[in-house]
């Protein structure tokens, strides 16, 4: 099998969900060297992380893109506790950091819309993520980190990084090889996410949680 090598770079990110994407803008802005790396062949197009917390949308604002994610997403207005069908109780949350932040809600925006804000940042920068690139194995010395990739057309490449962000998610390829521990627990009963167009008399800008003896929703 053919092997290349590709020029050194300061930061490997291997992942390019929401947080490989955000270490990606932040490199992008200091004038880091770094590649962006996904298996993926395409974005998300679900709505995964779907809520945006405060924090977030205040290191947004220094970027510029505040404004958008708020244009795009809905300011949670209320949130509501159902069982067997019926609406126990609810709370209003649409300042529920008031005088806290700037953005003192909770937005709702899609982690497939958030992606493409940030995928648009780092383009703006002259900065891409590499597509259906998967990460092999590593090396690592006094130097650095050696990384062996397999390109889209499966030949194997070697990068030199000081550094390695291993963004690949819950089933990490990076934290196996390191042998790093991911404590928790594991349900029992199974969790779907679904998205999909659906009648209600719920409002869109209400979170609702609704309970019963079988499932959760």
């Amino acid at each position: 099998m053919e092997q290349l090598h590709h020029k050194p770079v300061d930061v490997l990110i291997v992942g390019a969900g929401p947080t490989g994407l955000m270490m990606a803008c932040q490199f992008a802005i200091h004038k880091v060297s770094f590649r962006l790396i996904d298996t993926n062949e395409s974005p998300s197009k679900n709505s995964g992380a779907l809520i945006v917390q405060a924090r977030s949308l205040e290191i947004f604002e220094q970027m510029g893109i505040a404004g958008k994610a708020l244009q795009e997403g809905i300011v949670a207005d209320k949130l509501n506790i159902l069982y067997n069908g019926r609406r126990i109780t609810g709370t209003c949350i649409k300042d529920i950091g008031e005088n806290l932040s700037q953005f003192p809600f909770l937005l709702m925006h899609e982690q497939s819309k958030t992606e493409k804000l940030l995928i648009k940042f780092i383009s703006d920068h002259g900065h891409s993520v590499e597509r259906g690139v998967r990460f092999k194995s590593l090396v690592q010395d006094d130097e650095g980190v050696t990384s062996l990739l397999i390109l889209p057309d499966v030949t194997e490449q070697f990068i030199k990084t000081k550094y390695i962000i291993a963004a690949d998610g819950a089933i990490s390829t990076i934290r196996d090889l390191l042998n790093i521990p991911f404590n928790g627990r594991t349900y029992t009963k199974p969790i779907f996410i679904m998205d999909c167009k659906a009648k209600t008399d719920m409002m869109p800008c209400e979170i609702s949680v609704a309970f019963s003896k079988a499932s959760i929703a």
